[in-house]
């Protein structure tokens, strides 16, 4: 009596665990076994970084754009009609270099990729094992933890249940998957200072921005740390796969930003001196540097200090495809130079002591 009951129970453990398995498989939440069969492709959910293995293994494209929130608002289909692919974008909040490399390697394993859009973000942190302690590997490198963890999070299990309101699915423009261009509560930040400051208080980012430059108490950035983290997860895996064009873009984050940097003209000096050495090193690596233009200097542009309008995504993809503002080692030095200066002089800073009355 005790064998039988003792063998029902592994029988129905073993039958309860392959039902559960079936069950995942089928419903898969993140598209991380199959393209959608319940529901529609473009309905997804706002877990960038699970949603991201999934679209970026069964969406169709043999170019892709891979950068950070600076270029969620690139066009997929205008990328593809300018630099000539079928391009997806596959960009996420936060992207940092390590992230994008495990995305990207993952990719080229299923796909055979033409060219990349990406971006060269300012990464600043004082230890570039950062990067290691801050991105779930697991779903790289060890597939069965890795989709296991993420299927047992909250919201997998939400949606696994066909909990309709609590699961966060969402339907998107699979142009632009994670755009955030069309909500409301960032849009109606552009247009000037006055806007940051009406919605300061609903804004963490905002409020914290406009305090540090209030204080005046600017970080000391390591640019050392931002080159490795370049070379070793960008530029690195780019030589590797030379058979593939690579469009590298340094987002052109808001000069009143970059202002409060206090190291930044021994930094820019730093990133220069580097970027000079690569930009002609790598047949199939393209950099892009928009720093010296007005957009720059116009916070009407940004809707804090560094996200740009969507307009500028459009403006920079253009640019790219006609061969503009490529740098290069004959004009680099004028370009960071032409930036710097124009920063040294910007009344855009001065903007600050008309508002100053406005501070908290």
């Amino acid at each position: 009596m005790y064998k039988k009951f003792i063998c029902s129970f592994i029988l129905s453990f073993i039958f309860g665990i392959i039902f559960l398995g079936a069950f995942v498989y089928l419903r898969d939440p993140y598209m991380m076994f199959h393209k959608r069969w319940f529901s529609p492709v473009n309905k997804i959910t706002s877990d960038e970084r699970k949603q991201i293995y999934g679209l970026s293994k069964f969406m169709e494209y043999d170019s892709v754009i891979l950068g950070t929130s600076m270029l969620l608002n690139t066009s997929a289909k205008d990328a593809s009609k300018l630099l000539d692919g079928t391009f997806f974008n596959l960009s996420f909040s936060g992207a940092n270099p390590l992230e994008k490399a495990f995305v990207f390697k993952n990719i080229i394993k299923s796909k055979k990729i033409k060219k990349v859009l990406g971006s060269l973000d300012w990464y600043f942190t004082d230890n570039i094992d950062f990067y290691e302690s801050s991105f779930n590997k697991e779903l790289y490198e060890d597939k069965f933890v890795g989709f296991l963890k993420a299927h047992l999070d909250k919201n997998a299990v939400k949606c696994l249940f066909f909990l309709k309101k609590r699961c966060d699915y969402k339907k998107v423009d699979l142009d632009m998957p994670f755009a955030w261009k069309n909500e409301y509560k960032y849009k109606r930040r552009f247009g000037g200072f006055e806007n940051w400051l009406r919605y300061r208080h609903e804004d963490k980012r905002i409020e914290g921005a406009l305090n540090s430059i209030k204080k005046n108490d600017g970080s000391t950035f390591d640019f050392n740390l931002y080159i490795q983290g370049i070379q070793k997860w960008t530029l690195d895996i780019a030589a590797e796969n030379p058979n593939i064009q690579f469009y590298l873009i340094v987002p052109p984050y808001s000069a009143l930003y970059l202002s409060t940097v206090k190291n930044l003209n021994e930094g820019m000096k730093q990133v220069q001196d580097y970027l000079y050495s690569v930009v002609e090193k790598y047949e199939n690596i393209k950099i892009f540097w928009f720093y010296d233009k007005d957009f720059v200097f116009d916070i009407a542009n940004y809707m804090d200090l560094t996200h740009y309008s969507p307009e500028i995504n459009s403006y920079m993809l253009e640019q790219i495809s006609k061969g503009n503002d490529l740098l290069t080692k004959q004009n680099i030095k004028k370009r960071f130079d032409s930036f710097l200066k124009n920063l040294k002089s910007s009344t855009n800073l001065f903007i600050l002591i008309k508002y100053n009355s406005f501070f908290v």
